[in-house]
């Protein structure tokens, strides 16, 4: 089973180097206690090691100054992209975008790529995991919009994902 990295818990970085170190090895615990439960990929963007996770400090950074058992173990679980080939083959998941929702005006925020795709693959067993970066990452759900078309209109239908692991 794979599981994929929630891309917008990159968005607030940490304060400095050591709270990032901190982020990366939360991480890496929670991809261990993931492989306990037979999760064995970790999806994450193209980009994801050049992802700033403090003031000019990269998760790139991150792997050249931790020890070389935290190096392998991030590097043998990340995949790219976001979607298996095996998943893109279901047509439940050919949609327009899903999109963060602020849960006192309802308003959009922000494209939430990774938590979409765990949204509409959840019934595969995929979760999403996230940095400790904001307190909304701390709920155990969190608003989104799912936009998609349908009869050739633009259709958009509030959801609710369940964060299951932080």
């Amino acid at each position: 089973m794979e599981y994929i990295f929630n891309e917008l818990s990159a968005v607030n970085l940490a304060k400095n180097k050591t709270q990032a170190m901190v982020w990366m090895q939360t991480l890496l615990k929670t991809c261990k206690a993931a492989e306990k439960l037979g999760f064995s990929q970790l999806r994450v963007k193209n980009d994801f090691t050049q992802i700033i996770i403090s003031t000019n400090y990269t998760i790139l950074d991150w792997l050249h100054d931790t020890d070389r058992e935290s190096q392998t173990i991030l590097l043998t679980l990340i995949q790219s992209p976001l979607i298996g080939q095996e998943i893109q083959e279901e047509k439940f998941i050919y949609m327009e975008k899903v999109l963060l929702a602020n849960d006192v005006k309802n308003e959009i925020e922000q494209e939430a790529e990774g938590l979409g795709i765990a949204y509409l693959t959840n019934k595969n067993g995929t979760l999403s995991i996230s940095f400790d970066s904001d307190s909304k990452w701390n709920d155990t759900e969190i608003s989104l919009i799912y936009c998609f078309e349908k009869d050739k209109k633009l259709c958009k239908e509030h959801i609710k994902c369940e964060l299951r692991a932080k």
